[in-house]
């Protein structure tokens, strides 16, 4: 039995077989900046209860004359063995137009739903509890087709994919990451794409810190205007984290102490209204 076929016999296992199944929880995010698309993931996976946190969820697929960034937020299983079918996939296929890799990972998706839908046609009646609760996946794909940038969100509930103009994140941790996002991502610096860099590292490890399943190294994948497609550096990674470790601890003990003396204020107002 191949690599491929054990994740699909994985993925194959019926509903009813997966009802204590602990899904897949992650952040991920694609932004779209000057320059470049970036990816950034946390490595946390947990599947049948079991809990990893050295997972590598954004990967290089490679099509036969161009480079595409995937990472995923689901199932494990599911999204494993849409990796396995997309890099089949993409092997073979020459990308001469912008919207080509979105269609190949379009097919994906529906190639992954259409095995669970046969898989499990006769014992499900419910499909949107099916793959809305129980067996989620989300491809977040991101490339560039000459000198213009592409994302999109290709998910199996629809078995479609969506095009991303800014910036998008998928995953438990999306609404909190969603939030950070919008705070920060309206600066643009003269280093557009580094700050993009920074940014997303920095969102990543926020999210981390309050969401409950979201954890792990933060991993970082970046395609350019100039043909490069690759996972990042990890030092500069590294440098973003521990920035972030110096800033926080003295930042909260001051914004707490600011908090703590605004609330006494408010409490005295109160009091003194009391005894009027």
């Amino acid at each position: 039995m191949n690599d491929l076929q054990e994740k699909a016999e994985m993925a194959g296992k019926s509903f009813f077989d997966r009802q204590n199944h602990v899904k897949n929880v992650t952040i991920a995010i694609g932004m779209i900046r000057k320059g470049c698309v970036i990816l950034a993931a946390d490595s946390q996976t947990t599947e049948d209860k079991i809990k990893r946190k050295d997972s590598l969820k954004i990967n290089v697929i490679e099509f036969a004359n161009a480079k595409a960034l995937v990472t995923y937020a689901g199932s494990v299983a599911l999204g494993e063995m849409a990796i396995d079918i997309l890099r089949r996939k993409a092997a073979d296929t020459i990308v001469d137009k912008p919207e080509t890799i979105m269609v190949v990972a379009q097919e994906t998706v529906r190639e992954v739903r259409l095995y669970q839908v046969a898989l499990n046609k006769d014992i499900v009646t419910d499909w949107v509890k099916f793959f809305w609760e129980n067996n989620p996946l989300e491809l977040l794909v991101g490339y560039y087709y000459k000198d213009q940038p592409h994302l999109y969100v290709a998910e199996i509930y629809r078995a479609t994919a969506t095009a991303i103009k800014n910036h998008v994140t998928i995953g438990i941790g999306r609404e909190l990451g969603d939030f950070l996002l919008a705070e920060y991502a309206g600066y643009s610096p003269e280093n557009d794409g580094d700050f993009g860099m920074a940014l997303a590292v920095y969102v990543v490890e926020k999210v981390k810190d309050f969401v409950n399943g979201c954890g792990g190294k933060t991993r970082l994948g970046v395609a350019t205007d100039e043909g490069k497609c690759g996972l990042g550096n990890e030092k500069r990674i590294a440098d973003v984290v521990k920035m972030l470790v110096e800033l926080d601890e003295p930042a909260k003990a001051e914004r707490n102490k600011k908090i703590y003396e605004m609330l006494n204020s408010v409490v005295a107002t109160w009091q003194n209204e009391k005894s009027k």
